[in-house]
């Protein structure tokens, strides 16, 4: 057996973070095993149970652990049929009468030799995260916001910015868009534990909770209806349905006598802080495909700023390009002022071609300190195929 690793190590995208929180149940909410950080099913033979315990260390770091001590961990089998190769990856293939034909190519010396195989498993994740916009001040290059995997500074009290003068914009209506506006907003490690404050605001089934629990039967109307391949029209039109329904249960939240509770616990997380605004660009007036958590999370925290008389929301607007202020991005570009142009007026029906040919009078410019591009992951491609990403499974899967 030969493993193939571009990178010089083992788990190289997650060994990046130290302040990316993980665990394998949170994004089941709002099915009640959701905080214990195990999968609730005991089988035995497990054969379908991705984790069957409690997640010891829930962080990214523990990848970075993990690919540290690769080599003593291999080292029982390396030299007896299994070899590693750092700094490699397969470029194409030919399947021959006898296997499979696989093109090595070594990056440190810039060759490329054959390999013959049985069997080849690509294992390469879903593909490239799509973080960057045009670089208005140098055509042809890229701005690159900071990695969904990269170390980050998120949730300290500046927000890693020295200056906080312009604020942060979040573009993108995802899960990682999600995730981060909500770390940079409020402060904490992930958007799990908005749900644990509300949750605990109150002991008693309320109806806001009743509610609450009951948008999986939306959640699993939606992934039923999508399985359909809808058009991005009627894609829409199932999304802002499933986002009317959260909001619609948020507002339940906000008119009862917990909100109190919930804002008093706003007001404290934000009190620690010191830094600007922070906003959030969705390209249509909802957010896209994402778990539960995070919508329903993202919402109460937008909520809570619309009640302090602060909207974070810039609906119907994508982010164009940017330029830097005073700055080369060479050295990074996080924490430092840039020149954000914004398209106004898109839809879903956008896509990347017609945001970048937006005519220059509906575009506006802003200015922020730091700039979060969350706008997906662009297909794996190898050879000539592409691997389409995976639809992510957005209901609970375990009921009582």
């Amino acid at each position: 057996m030969t493993l193939v690793e571009r990178a010089g190590t083992v788990m190289p995208l997650q060994s990046r973070s130290q302040s990316r929180w993980l665990d394998p149940v949170q994004y089941d909410w709002p099915a009640s095993h959701w905080r214990e950080q195990a999968w609730p099913i005991d089988e035995n033979p497990r054969r379908f149970t991705a984790v069957a315990a409690t997640f010891p260390v829930l962080r990214a770091a523990v990848a970075e652990d993990w690919a540290s001590n690769f080599e003593s961990r291999a080292s029982p089998v390396l030299g007896k049929g299994v070899t590693v190769l750092f700094h490699t990856e397969a470029l194409a293939w030919t399947v021959a009468p006898t296997g499979v034909v696989i093109d090595l190519h070594d990056a440190k010396t810039a060759t490329t030799s054959p390999i013959d195989a049985d069997v080849l498993i690509l294992a390469a994740g879903f593909g490239t995260e799509d973080s960057a916009v045009p670089d208005a001040s140098n055509p042809g290059t890229k701005f690159r916001g900071v990695d969904f995997w990269a170390d980050d500074q998120f949730e300290s009290a500046t927000m890693g910015i020295a200056t906080n003068r312009h604020g942060v914009l979040v573009s993108g209506s995802g899960d990682g868009a999600l995730q981060d506006f909500v770390r940079l907003s409020v402060g904490v490690r992930a958007v799990g534990d908005v749900l644990d404050a509300v949750w605990n605001s109150t002991t008693a089934l309320t109806p806001w909770k009743e509610q609450m629990l009951g948008l999986w039967h939306w959640e699993d109307h939606a992934v039923r209806a999508r399985g359909f391949s809808p058009s991005p029209l009627d894609e829409c039109i199932l999304l802002r349905r499933l986002h009317t329904r959260h909001h619609e249960a948020v507002e339940a939240l906000f008119g009862s006598p917990q909100w109190q509770a919930v804002q008093r616990w706003f007001d404290a997380k934000i009190s620690r802080r010191n830094f600007g605004s922070v906003q959030l660009a969705l390209r249509c007036d909802h957010f896209h495909w994402c778990y539960a958590l995070n919508r329903t999370g993202a919402l109460i925290a937008i909520k809570y700023f619309q009640s302090k008389g602060f909207d974070p929301i810039l609906a119907n607007v994508a982010l164009k390009s940017t330029a830097p202020l005073a700055h080369s991005c060479s050295a990074g570009c996080w924490g430092h002022a840039h020149e954000a142009h914004l398209a106004q007026g898109v839809t879903c029906a956008d896509d990347a071609s017609a945001i970048h040919a937006w005519p220059a009078a509906q575009t506006t410019s802003g200015q922020y300190d730091g700039l979060v591009i969350r706008h997906g992951i662009d297909p794996l491609t190898y050879g000539p195929r592409t691997f389409d990403r995976l639809k992510p499974q957005i209901i609970p899967f375990h009921l009582p």
